[in-house]
């Protein structure tokens, strides 16, 4: 007898295939997940880098060295907190003004900037 006529796939493949394509798009469920979460933590790295760059020239650029001030930050949404430290660089006028940006829930930044004595940053 012929077997021409049982064309087809066994359950058994059949469902090794569905869970070899379950196992796939699990992955990539996952890493769009991890993707998402990673964007986020980037957009928010951002702003605290922006807030932390208008922290400093806003409150640094009036400081001596060395000099420490500390403020809240003026966003409507976010709890920060801002701390400036600012220490004198080398013999030639230069200061350098460190602004750390705390938002808690592991959200801060650091960030430094050198002002010569003529008053340009660097």
């Amino acid at each position: 007898m012929s077997r021409g006529a049982d064309k087809g796939f066994t359950l058994l493949e059949v469902l090794v295939a569905v869970a070899i394509v379950a196992v796939a798009a699990a992955g990539i469920m996952v890493l769009g997940n991890d993707l998402f979460r990673l964007m986020g933590n980037a957009r928010d790295m951002d702003s605290l880098a922006l807030l932390a760059r208008e922290v400093s020239y806003r409150h640094g650029k009036d400081l001596r060295h060395p000099a420490r001030k500390e403020g809240v930050c003026e966003a409507p949404d976010e709890d920060c907190r801002w701390l400036i430290n600012t220490e004198s660089a080398g013999g030639a006028g230069m200061t350098i003004v460190r602004v750390t940006v705390d938002c808690g829930r592991d959200r801060s930044i650091t960030i430094e900037r050198a002002i010569t004595a003529l008053g340009g940053a660097q």
